[in-house]
């Protein structure tokens, strides 16, 4: 295991011409950074797309951000501390905390989880290509602040795909 790896040792930022922060990156990975671990944070109005597969990313303290992860994280995938962004990945687990108004795409193998979140919304339309095992459990979503089993948390909503039958669940 590896430590996480700084977004911006990869590709640091660059300045347009009215000295403000131009927040459209792209990232890549070779096949010596594949087996690296990533952390993304402090981020603000960034758009990523992030290649290549590692065993974890960590995405902490983003604010109105796009992440597109291309490949499947092998391990979970940790957020904490987003809000209004996207995020469109496949990994084992999603564990998400201290969040609010973000959107996933996502193809996860177990329920996502949840903690200290409000207006989250999920969707299984992102990734399933051949090397993917298993269900998509985007819909099992566990509200470790909703203990009532017999009531849906107010907290998330589960977007179905049209051909699963569509709509909110």
């Amino acid at each position: 295991y590896s430590l996480p790896r700084r977004i911006d040792s990869l590709h640091p930022p660059t300045f347009n011409n009215r000295d403000t922060l131009q927040h459209d990156m792209t990232t890549s990975s070779s096949s010596s950074g594949s087996s690296m671990s990533y952390l993304l944070q402090n981020l603000n109005n960034v758009t990523i797309l992030l290649h290549g597969s590692r065993p974890t990313l960590h995405i902490k303290n983003i604010h109105n951000c796009h992440i597109y992860v291309t490949e499947p994280t092998l391990g979970p995938v940790h957020l904490t501390n987003c809000h209004s962004s996207e995020i469109r990945c496949s990994c084992y687990q999603l564990r998400i905390h201290d969040s609010s108004q973000v959107k996933f795409g996502v193809w996860v193998r177990s329920g996502p989880i949840i903690e200290n979140c409000k207006e989250m919304v999920f969707e299984g339309d992102y990734y399933s290509g051949d090397d993917v095992v298993g269900k998509n459990m985007y819909w099992d979503v566990k509200d470790f602040n909703w203990l009532r089993t017999l009531r849906k948390s107010p907290n998330f909503v589960v977007v179905i795909a049209s051909d699963e039958g569509g709509g909110l669940k």
